[in-house]
């Protein structure tokens, strides 16, 4: 079995590896959702994408999950709206919120997930439908416990999104690490 993600569809989007052309629409998208502290200049993103589009297939040599982002667009149009991925979680976040230490932590499969559309896209279902496909995928293919997302205490939308996939969200008081305020876990069985 070929761990490499295939493109994904849904009623209204495509889910697929990122292209070389992708630059400009993921650099915007990035830039105002993720590194606006950053302020990463169009260089450092043709870096990061030849990065990325080169891991999709060295990952699927080394026979290790998919991760890394994956472009979101609308089927009808094939314009990018979107980005959507896996990140590998080498500590259980999820145990994280009952004050474990990562040798404390219960290692069971779970996978990070994420996504970050344009502004004009949001409030569309877009990053729910997204991210339902993900996990759909997950799920069935790589038999993961569970999938986590984080996000920051001041981001409702995202908590919603969250919600909206039948996570359980919790919110780390603790400050640490500083990365993550709220989490959303779903275990398979809630899926």
């Amino acid at each position: 079995m070929s761990l490499r993600l295939p493109s994904l569809e849904t009623d209204r989007l495509a889910i697929r590896d990122l292209r070389r052309d992708d630059l400009n629409d993921v650099h915007r998208i990035l830039d105002r959702e993720i590194d606006l502290e950053r302020n990463l200049s169009i260089e450092t993103r043709r870096h990061w994408l030849e990065w990325s589009i080169m891991n999709y297939g060295e990952l699927a040599g080394l026979y290790q999950p998919p991760y890394g982002d994956r472009a979101v667009t609308l089927r009808d149009t094939d314009e990018l709206i979107g980005v959507t991925g896996y990140s590998p979680m080498l500590h259980p976040l999820s145990e994280m919120l009952n004050g474990k230490s990562a040798s404390e932590a219960r290692w069971l499969p779970e996978m990070g997930l994420y996504y970050a559309f344009a502004p004009a896209h949001r409030g569309n279902g877009y990053a729910t439908e997204a991210a339902q496909a993900l996990i759909d995928y997950a799920f069935e293919y790589f038999h993961l416990k569970r999938i986590v997302a984080n996000t920051e205490f001041a981001n409702l939308a995202s908590q919603g999104v969250m919600k909206k996939l039948g996570m359980t969200l919790h919110r780390n008081e603790t400050g640490e690490p500083e990365w993550f305020e709220v989490l959303g876990v779903l275990e398979q069985s809630q899926a």
